[in-house]
């Protein structure tokens, strides 16, 4: 797997740099989405999102007002269903910093997963704006509208999608031309 190598070379890299934020955020990440992608939860899914808070909170020990250490925090959170604390962690990321626009995106995340649909696309349509991101916004827009039983407007941003992310090549936006094909093809 992909979060493998990353994980093995970071924590190479993080015996060298031990206070290295940015790599503690990586590494937070990476065992957070190794995690997620384990099909069906397990213990080891599950210790990996232990490493993950680990590396989340090794960063907010060096900088307790990192807003991507406590939205790595509200990340995993979201991810093992605990909503409230995910909301908790993100609104505090973005008092810290109003401006990143990964924390319109996690805000839309978690409301979206909490079903109020509203305060997810109010957080999503902040993001449109910044026009490297936009083919991502489109896809949480569209998905969101799938959600809703709302086709013809899910498959008109899934397009949309499609349209911005054709020319990246990261793994993230190849994820979410798959989605947005998908959201295509579906009835």
């Amino acid at each position: 797997m992909q979060f493998e190598k990353l994980i093995i070379t970071g924590e190479r890299i993080l015996k060298l740099h031990p206070h290295s934020q940015p790599l503690l955020n990586i590494l937070g990440l990476a065992y957070d989405q190794y995690a997620i992608n384990i099909p069906i939860p397990t213990k080891k899914s599950r210790g990996y999102q232990k490493k993950a808070v680990l590396y989340f909170k090794k960063l907010l020990k060096i900088n307790p007002e990192s807003p991507q250490g406590i939205r790595g925090l509200g990340l995993v959170a979201l991810h093992q269903g605990k909503l409230i604390n995910a909301l908790t962690y993100y609104k505090k990321a973005y008092a810290l910093n109003k401006k990143d626009i990964s924390n319109f995106s996690s805000l839309g995340n978690v409301y979206r997963r909490m079903g109020n649909h509203a305060q997810a696309l109010k957080w999503y349509k902040k993001c449109l704006p910044m026009k490297k991101l936009r083919g991502h916004t489109y896809i949480n827009i569209s998905g969101l509208y799938y959600d809703q039983n709302k086709h013809d407007l899910a498959k008109r941003y899934a397009y949309l999608a499609l349209k911005h992310l054709h020319k990246l090549d990261d793994a993230y936006s190849k994820m979410m031309r798959k989605k947005a094909s998908a959201i295509l093809k579906s009835n």
